[in-house]
């Protein structure tokens, strides 16, 4: 049978049938966004009193969000194809849409991703997660706190969150397993959910813990305000280890999770030989992994150098993308390092790396173009409706709840928002690298397509869609409140407001 016989058998079969249901809504998506160009690139005053050129960056920023919204293709493309439309229609000139990538913060991204592919090539991050658990008490709670504090620690080393819990997903299915417990359980909901609940706070701390952050403080320092990454773990460490106990409290209430149930346990000893079957559980890992290897020493020792660099760069005056960028080839140099440079290089993912640097290119170019002063304005009567920087603060987690309903990507909103929002309050007098540093926190989505590392824990089938749901509003009252906390106990003592 000919390859030509074999598609067509194929075809008739329906095995097809998925792509090109992908591919119709990839069509859609693109005419609607090729529609919205056209549409305000060639009608001119179709926003009034808007000058054509500023109208026709607009069209094309359209063009990529819409891009970006249905996804028919990547959104490091859609990123790219910006630039290349503002350019070859000579909106911006090459040094404004190429900005980002002369700018170290897609390099500063590239050190944190190798640092990540070092950690989990070596299972640095699996010794850690099972050596914390073993200590961990034999309840519910204590379970669950430890996983808290497994994601508080894996945070300053594995950039990517979905990394952090497609590792911890199985130790916590395990965990309540170990104590008597079946998966579908009030327990066993509360388990998976802070898996996915915890990390998104965690992952604000630190400014490698994320896509969203780094282009964040990249936006921040082309607008004049350069952060050092100790200043930016002091502001987000208060609300976010504060947000944490809080929804783990919220959340408790809401599940109420049952007491550990261990088969052939006699009353009043479950505690205690829960607590053995739990350690045996991580103590069985651990042997498997074997005794700590001298690449997964050399690889904590230069985190730790990483970070006391990081927390000292006012003595000894290397920025911190000098020294995330510099992590790269210490981990890539033999004998120094744990990672053979061609293959790091090659496992890098690189689309990261090249959305970053054209998210600030597009920030670049708003700007200059006056579209990101033009949706400060348009956001502006919102925001500033209580009049007062916390009211303000606070309605930005509705301006991100609706970014996250429109764009899966923190990056992209950075991209798209943070600048006209940094803008705004500097014109209102707020603080503005307040508002920087706590836009990836405004991220937080409430249905679970909007995480992928969500549908990861899904997948065990603890919980249902609205478990999550409900989940998700405990994490905006953990967040309201520990906002508010923020701004007038803690944020004041360090110099933030």
């Amino acid at each position: 049978m000919s390859e030509d016989e074999k598609s067509a058998l194929q075809c008739k079969e329906g095995k097809y049938q998925i792509d090109f249901q992908k591919n119709k809504k990839g069509i859609i998506g693109f005419s609607i966004a090729v529609f919205l160009f056209l549409l305000l690139y060639f009608i001119p005053n179709i926003i009034p009193d808007m000058p054509v050129n500023q109208q026709r960056v607009l069209a094309v920023l359209a063009f990529t969000i819409t891009n970006w919204i249905t996804r028919p293709y990547m959104p490091a493309l859609g990123a790219v194809w910006f630039i290349m439309l503002i350019w070859g229609l000579g909106l911006a000139t090459d040094k404004e849409v190429l900005y980002g990538y002369g700018d170290t913060t897609p390099w500063f991204l590239y050190g944190g991703l190798t640092m990540a592919l070092a950690v989990r090539e070596t299972n640095l991050h699996k010794r850690i997660s099972y050596f914390l658990l073993a200590k961990a008490s034999a309840s519910t709670s204590g379970v669950v706190i430890m996983q808290y504090l497994v994601h508080l620690v894996l945070a300053f080393m594995i950039p990517s969150t979905t990394a952090r819990v497609t590792t911890t997903a199985p130790i916590a299915a395990s965990q309540v397993e170990a104590l008597g417990l079946p998966i579908k359980s009030r327990a066993g909901k509360m388990m998976m959910i802070s898996i996915i609940m915890a990390p998104f706070l965690y992952t604000r701390i630190s400014l490698t813990g994320g896509t969203t952050q780094i282009t964040a403080w990249g936006i921040l320092k082309e607008a004049g305000y350069e952060l050092s990454w100790l200043f930016w773990a002091s502001i987000m460490v208060f609300p976010c280890v504060v947000g944490a106990a809080i929804m783990f409290v919220l959340l408790w209430f809401l599940f109420r999770p049952e007491k550990p149930q261990i088969e052939g346990v006699k009353e009043g000893m479950g505690k205690k030989e829960a607590q053995k079957v739990l350690k045996d559980i991580a103590q069985t890992e651990l042997k498997k992994l074997g005794k700590m290897k001298k690449s997964e020493k050399k690889v904590a020792v230069i985190i730790v150098c990483a970070i006391i660099l990081w927390c000292t760069d006012k003595i000894h005056g290397l920025s911190p993308d000098l020294i995330g960028i510099g992590l790269a080839p210490v981990l890539s140099t033999p004998v120094i390092g744990v990672l053979k440079a061609r293959e790091a290089f090659r496992r890098i993912n690189w689309s990261n790396v090249v959305f970053v640097g054209a998210a600030l290119s597009i920030g670049q170019v708003t700007e200059k173009s006056g579209v990101g002063k033009w949706l400060g304005g348009v956001l502006e009567p919102i925001l500033n409706l209580g009049g007062s920087e916390i009211t303000f603060l606070l309605l930005l987690l509705v301006l991100g709840f609706i970014g996250r309903l429109l764009l899966r990507s923190g990056a992209a909103c950075a991209a798209v928002l943070l600048v006209p929002m940094v803008n705004l309050a500097q014109s209102l007098g707020y603080h503005a690298t307040l508002v920087g540093v706590m836009f990836p926190l405004i991220l937080a989505g409430i249905f679970i397509y909007q995480h992928t590392y969500g549908i990861v824990c899904y997948d065990y089938g603890a919980f249902e869609e609205p478990d999550f749901i409900k989940a998700s509003f405990m994490r905006y009252i953990a967040l309201i409140i520990a906002i508010c906390a923020a701004y007038y106990i803690y944020w004041p003592i360090i110099g933030a407001v």
